[in-house]
């Protein structure tokens, strides 16, 4: 074995926030990796663009995270693999010769673009260099002689061009045809269709999803409302995404993945995937601190002014050693003069003692309002207060104000929510506000009183967790990763994809990470009834991983969650279905370094049906869908620990010792023999693990790996030859655990391991010689 020497980003059990960490990986990996080196100097590696410039109109929406796009457009395109910059058309558009690595461009406007023409001239310029262009929404103002040639040079790319003026009147309109599987996604188009301009196809490129007739005292007219070809995509204002007024709800007309994969193209690519790790779908949990102090209701407890932070300790943390949670102290709540004290000092000192806990930050004066503080005025904070003062009739708000404006704790979150709706933009005011202070003086008051050797990992925002870019900026200063916001929800209230969120949020130069899935808060009316409600978190836990895997599952709670009953038997139960589900847990800030590797990770096609994936950072998984046909060649790859399916795609799992992973695919059948159903020539590999599983090596009988995780071990190798096995775990102080597994006949290996891999342990198989 050569042993090289490689820094890259990791998060182990005991890691100190994001970290570098050495890592070993085989003389085969390295000579690959110089094979691969070569190659691309040499010119035959292509590199496979992921970016998709996303034009907004800033002057209707505000920033990039406010635009439609971001909200309903991203996740879909991100699923694909694509990766989103944001440019605002009412400043400088981009140089045409710096935009190489650009995959496709995509408008969303409104009616009401300041300079329309330059828009579609640059639109124009990039569709002449072979960039896909894919327009929703509206052409940004009125169709007139100086924009229709420009719009038309762009529609012609796909294989459209502008008719006669638009169809306003719509109750004569029909369907001539549609494409079933793009259009009627989450509901049909309505029986009276939107206005729409009139379309018609040029030439036989375009592939046309949904075409309209219109029957006037003139004759009929057609036009196509949606289309892809070769150059992009289409589809008219109302065409994409349903707006229900009235439920103020909004629903997809046409399949967005299908419309985006058409439009953008339908090249296959290992998709960097930030859902799955070591084969598994992952599941973190994360608490924010928020009614650390509160007295909980509990019969029993509630007389003797149990708080919750307690409660949470006993009930909820340690019973579940096998589930790691990441705790955000609000620092301000461990204050005798806000509301804390000795009790909230103690219960955060063992919480953060207990190994499966990771320390997270939830700030230290509680903002509520971001926003406020990237231009602090603490004259303009205190005037706040000013205009509250309390009155008879303000009842539990005048209570708020006060104990706010000395800087207390309210005793009960309904006190906060009122607060916050109020527009007060802080839990905490006695000091003036402090970025400094809300970030790092948080994390080092947190940080004294957390084991040495788990210091905080991670900083959740707080409020509206909308933070500005200065403040985000400033926990990737501290070393620390930064997640929440987002509040994805995929359920009987929220009937769409559109309200899958995500992977992060983009601000100015930063990234803020979204947490994966919503709160309790979405589902008890912002803590104020219903409290069981969090419950309801298991169906866009389903609806999120069929039928296609879209997110992790994260349980995300309040400390307040253990006041109360209702709740707390709630996060109970979601606890014990995560304790028996297939699933990998992991810590919150693996998953936002995860979620960071998205957006780092570089790809090469260096085959006919080979990749190169460089740059991934923590991401482990890459995907390719609709692949039932194909798997990957282990002999022929490098890096790759193994693969699983799920809903149609095929799942590939990485190894972290290995910085550039090449992956080589090949026909199923190329990999069987036809007679015995078995490999030709078996190569061992990992389908999944509830544990992180890297740095494997591969024996002429068996194979070798280091895994780490919590709780009890759950893995399944496949490729072995059927037999006996020799099964040797070594734990980091060098504990041997020896026992004996059989491959059945399909050459699948299950390794139940009841041992602690909370520090990584060394595990070797061997076959067993008859």
């Amino acid at each position: 074995m050569v042993e090289i020497r490689a820094r890259f980003f990791s998060l182990g059990s005991n890691a100190v926030g994001p970290l570098t960490k050495y890592l070993r990986f085989s003389a085969s990996a390295f000579i690959a990796s110089v094979l691969l080196i070569s190659a691309v100097q040499a010119g035959t590696a292509e590199s496979i663009p992921r970016t998709v410039l996303a034009l907004y109109d800033g002057a209707a929406e505000a920033e990039p995270s406010l635009t439609v796009i971001h909200q309903r457009a991203q996740m879909p395109l991100e699923h694909l693999g694509y990766r989103l910059r944001y440019i605002d058309v009412s400043g400088p558009l981009p140089d045409l010769n710096n935009i190489d690595e650009t995959a496709a461009v995509l408008t969303w406007f409104g009616p009401n673009l300041a300079e329309p023409i330059a828009v579609w001239r640059w639109l124009v310029a990039a569709s002449q260099r072979d960039i896909p262009v894919v327009s929703l929404g509206t052409f940004g103002s009125d169709i007139n002689r100086q924009s229709a040639p420009l719009i038309n040079r762009v529609l012609g790319t796909i294989g459209l061009q502008l008719g006669n003026g638009s169809v306003t009147r719509t109750h004569a309109t029909h369907i001539v045809q549609a494409d079933s599987e793009l259009i009627g996604f989450e509901r049909n188009v309505d029986p009276v269709p939107p206005a729409h301009p009139v379309v018609l196809p040029r030439g036989q490129n375009a592939r046309i999803a949904l075409e309209l007739e219109t029957t006037t005292t003139l004759g009929t007219a057609s036009s196509i409302v949606v289309a892809t070809g070769p150059g992009g995509g289409f589809a008219a204002p109302g065409y994409g995404l349903h707006y229900d007024e009235q439920l103020e709800k909004v629903q997809w007309i046409i399949d967005p993945f299908e419309f985006f994969r058409r439009a953008i193209g339908e090249r296959v690519f290992p998709v960097p995937d930030v859902t799955t790790l070591s084969g598994q779908r992952l599941y973190f949990s994360h608490v924010d601190g928020d009614g650390w102090n509160n007295r909980v209701l509990l019969e029993g407890l509630r007389e003797e002014g149990v708080i919750a932070a307690q409660v949470m300790l006993d009930e909820l943390i340690a019973p579940y050693p096998d589930l790691p949670v990441a705790v955000g102290l609000v620092a301000d709540d461990l204050l005798e003069s806000h509301g804390g004290g000795l009790p909230a000092l103690e219960a955060a000192t063992q919480i953060y003692a207990l190994p499966q806990v990771e320390t997270a930050s939830h700030t230290c004066s509680h903002p509520f309002f971001w926003s406020f503080y990237e231009q602090y005025n603490r004259e303009e904070e205190l005037e706040i207060f000013d205009r509250l003062q309390p009155k008879p009739t303000l009842g539990m708000l005048a209570q708020a104000a006060r104990l706010l404006r000395r800087g207390e704790q309210a005793t009960d979150p309904s006190e906060l929510l009122i607060a916050r709706q109020t527009g007060i933009p802080r839990a905490y005011l006695r000091r003036p506000f402090d970025l400094d202070t809300e970030v790092n003086e948080a994390i080092a008051r947190t940080n004294a009183i957390a084991p040495p050797e788990r210091p905080v990992s991670i900083y959740l925002w707080s409020g509206d967790t909308r933070p500005f870019e200065d403040a985000i900026r400033t926990t990737r200063q501290a070393g620390v990763a930064n997640m929440n916001g987002g509040d994805s929800r995929l359920d009987a209230q929220y009937p769409s994809v559109g309200y899958v969120s995500p992977i992060s949020r983009p601000v100015g130069a930063e990234r803020q990470i979204y947490a994966v899935n919503s709160n309790e808060n979405t589902y008890t009316n912002l803590w104020t009834d219903h409290f069981h409600g969090y419950l309801q978190v298991r169906e866009t836990w389903a609806n999120t991983d069929w039928p296609r895997r879209l997110k992790g599952v994260n349980l995300y709670y309040h400390a307040y969650s253990a006041e109360r009953l209702a709740s707390l038997e709630a996060i109970r139960t979601l606890l014990d279905w995560a304790r028996d589900a297939d699933i990998i847990p992991i810590e919150a800030a693996r998953y936002a370094a995860i979620a960071e590797g998205f957006y780092s990770t570089q790809l090469e096609q260096v085959g006919p049906n080979s990749w190169s994936i460089h740059n991934r950072g923590a991401l482990q998984t890459v995907r390719f869908d609709a692949a039932d046909d194909l798997v990957p060649k282990i002999a022929s790859s490098t890096g790759v620990l193994g693969w699983s399916r799920h809903a149609g795609s095929l799942y590939v799992a990485l190894d972290e010792a290995v910085e550039t992973a090449v992956i080589s695919l090949q026909p199923v059948t190329s990999q069987i023999n036809e007679t015995t159903g078995l490999h030709d020539e078996p190569e061992p590999w990992l389908r999944s693990s509830r544990w992180h599983v890297f740095n494997m090596a591969r024996t002429r009988c068996g194979l070798s790996f280091e895994a780490q995780g919590y709780g009890a071990g759950r893995l399944e190798l496949a490729g072995l030859e059927p037999g006996a096995y020799q099964v040797q775990a070594t734990t980091q102080n060098g504990d041997v655990v020896q026992m004996r597994s059989d491959a059945d006949v399909d050459g699948i290996l299950q390794l139940p391991l009841n041992l602690d891999a909370l520090d990584s342990i060394e595990i070797e198989i061997s076959c067993v010689l008859q």
